[in-house]
């Protein structure tokens, strides 16, 4: 009966707001101003007293207290009224009726706890024990009816629903039914909700910024709070507005967050808010047979299989002025959060297929080098380009360090010339033939006035600049690519360096021969990391290791054993690592265009976030020192993201 109650009243407020020829908002929507008849059927009352209000103070009604209680946050903060207050008090005698409980507080107003007690109160086990006897239909209409509050009391506008999506969310019939696969885009036309699926869902609605000739993004995050794996499918009817290539297929690990970042084309034409534009999501339950060696394509695969339940969400698109959505971008997960600023600079191609990063520490800019021989200096601050080079025209360089000392930049070409670069004045005060081939990585020692350069030709050279740039040691023993080399952030007389011929080595500076070496991955390797062990009461540092088959091991470089492996979950080559170290977190970049947040805890490695960038393959990364950001550069351009944990 509940549930019979709370729709008619939606579809009430769904006459007043879309079905007259001049829409009106009720206000105040309150419980005093609902009768029930002999049916049980609801009647409004006092409908259009938002004329009469306009532009006055509500208090001193006779209902002064109950008003008070569903004021909407806008009226509170700027005396300002909406549709969107209509469902703001919607949403609390949804959230009223629907649990039997009246929020008790003596506070004059709403606040934000009781909707996070709500959340917290009533979750499955807590309705199971006290609805033991309703079925699973009831059950349902429960669940969507505390899914549709909790969405309705959004504190701003515009991330709350409109009246329209509501009625069709609280319309879907068998909320528990898995829907059939089969059913094509046109037969469906109503949005779903978050209790059909096998994941949560969060924003529900995706509103973009009319910008005009810029790419835009917002991030659309998936949470498994389930033991198994969950596969999804985003799908839309009008792929030639995304630049995100749609469907696109992925799957969610147990207990983990997917956030995928849905970008938008350029567009000159606003949609309207009550657009009938829709991405629709597909989920599936995967089973651990289906996990193995899984890749994009393969999930695509298990929504054609018809022993797969199919279940759906689709999640409205709008557009809305630019200062009411480009400043949320916070997508939260059961451990963290994620800010997403994609793009850099989308007209450039100077922040395109970059290859290296590296991040100033004390001044706000970041160097680029990319495919086309290219060097950038960027200020991450004001979001412009301090400075832009041409080192090799049209040949790729693959690294480039700042030497903030000296106020230089130093940068290897593909013809084995090392140059270097006063960018105080922006010019080249030395050039010389180091190597035969690419120049692959190179390093900067942070106490001694030496530079590290790795090559095609397997050869490690080490040069001193206080001594003209003399090459003072040369490393000898890997037999193919040597892909990276890194000092050691403590004991800064060793380095490591990784290697296409599958070995890690380290090595010391004074000798020419390596300490130590690590043969177990089957693969070339790619990038390499060194970070702090977070054992309590550790001072070792141990190196992570990337490799083409997409598996990352970690080593004790003292202890010369392999501690952890960060494995099953990137499906092409892994690229890039970095260490956030204010967070204590791993970050793993790959080709496959995801970069995925591990935590390390004291027996593994958990896997928290995985981010689909969708702006290409990733080739680097780095953190800006004392924040919570991090630099991803993509084959299609730049993206920084922020990692903060509560």
């Amino acid at each position: 009966m509940r549930f019979k109650i709370i729709l008619a009243i939606c579809e009430a407020l769904h006459f007043l707001h879309i079905e007259l020829n001049r829409p009106i908002s009720h206000l105040p929507l309150t419980p005093e101003n609902i009768f029930l008849d002999k049916n049980m059927v609801p009647k409004l009352a006092d409908i259009g007293l938002s004329d009469l209000f306009d532009g006055l103070s509500l208090e001193g009604t006779e209902y002064d207290l109950e008003i008070n209680r569903y004021k909407a946050p806008e009226y509170i903060n700027r005396y300002t009224t909406s549709f969107q207050s209509d469902i703001y008090n919607l949403g609390l005698l949804i959230m009223d009726t629907a649990t039997g409980e009246k929020h008790s507080s003596c506070q004059e107003t709403m606040d934000s706890s009781h909707f996070v007690n709500v959340h917290q109160k009533w979750t499955d086990e807590y309705i199971a024990t006290k609805y033991a006897s309703l079925d699973v239909t009831c059950i349902g209409q429960l669940k969507v009816c505390l899914h549709t509050a909790l969405w309705c009391v959004k504190e701003k506008r515009k991330d709350r629903p409109s009246i329209r999506e509501i009625v069709s969310t609280l319309n879907i019939p068998y909320l528990d039914t898995p829907l059939n696969k089969v059913c094509t885009l046109s037969q469906k036309k109503k949005p779903g909700a978050g209790p059909i699926l096998l994941l949560s869902v969060q924003p529900q609605r995706l509103s973009f910024p009319l910008i005009p000739a810029r790419l835009t993004s917002r991030p659309l995050c998936l949470t498994n709070n389930k033991d198994e794996c969950v596969g999804f499918r985003l799908l839309t009817d009008n792929p030639a507005r995304y630049h995100t290539e749609l469907p696109l297929c992925g799957f969610v690990p147990p207990k983990c967050t997917y956030t995928i970042n849905v970008i938008v084309r350029e567009h000159t034409k606003e949609l309207p808010s009550n657009s009938d534009e829709f991405l629709t999501l597909l989920t599936i339950r995967m089973q651990e047979s289906d996990f193995k060696n899984l890749d994009p394509d393969s999930v695509a695969v298990l929504f054609e299989n018809a022993d797969h339940e199919v279940r759906e969400m689709m999640l409205p698109v709008v557009c809305d002025p630019p200062e009411e959505t480009t400043a949320d971008q916070i997508i939260a997960s059961k451990n963290c959060r994620v800010v997403l600023s994609i793009d850099v600079h989308p007209t450039s191609q100077n922040y395109r297929q970059v290859l290296s990063l590296d991040v100033h520490p004390t001044v706000p800019w970041m160097l680029t080098t990319n495919q086309r021989g290219t060097i950038c200096i960027w200020n991450y601050r004001k979001m412009e380009t301090v400075s832009s080079f041409e080192v090799s025209p049209g040949k790729p360089v693959y690294s480039a360090k700042f030497i903030a000392q000296e106020q230089w930049l130093v940068t290897g070409d593909g013809d084995g010339y090392i140059h270097v670069y006063n960018y105080g004045r922006m010019e080249e005060v030395r050039n010389f033939k180091a190597h035969e081939n690419n120049i692959m990585s190179m390093a900067v020692s942070p106490t001694f006035s030496l530079v590290l350069s790795a090559s095609d030709d397997h050869l490690i050279k080490l040069w001193d600049w206080d001594k003209g740039w003399e090459c003072t040691q040369t490393f000898r023993g890997h037999c193919n690519r040597v892909t990276q080399v890194m000092f050691h952030p403590r004991y800064t007389y060793c380095f490591a360096s990784a290697s296409l011929d599958g070995r890690v080595k380290i090595w010391n500076i004074k000798y020419d021969n390596c300490k130590r070496k690590f043969n177990e991955h089957p693969d070339g390797l790619l990038c390499l990391q060194y970070f702090a062990d977070v054992q309590p009461n550790s001072r070792r540092h141990l190196l992570v290791v990337g490799s083409s088959d997409g598996v990352a091991k970690v080593w004790d470089p003292e202890a010369e054993s392999c501690v952890g492996t960060l494995e099953g979950r990137h499906t092409n080559r892994l690229t890039a690592l970095c260490w956030h170290p204010k967070h204590e977190v791993l970050v793993t970049g790959s080709l496959d265009g995801t970069i995925q947040i591990w935590k390390p805890t004291n027996t593994t490695y958990r896997l928290e976030n995985i981010i689909g960038l969708n702006i290409g393959g990733v080739t680097a990364l780095a953190h800006i020192p004392e924040s919570t950001r991090v630099v991803v550069a993509c084959e299609q351009g730049i993206a920084m993201v922020e990692i903060d944990y509560p």
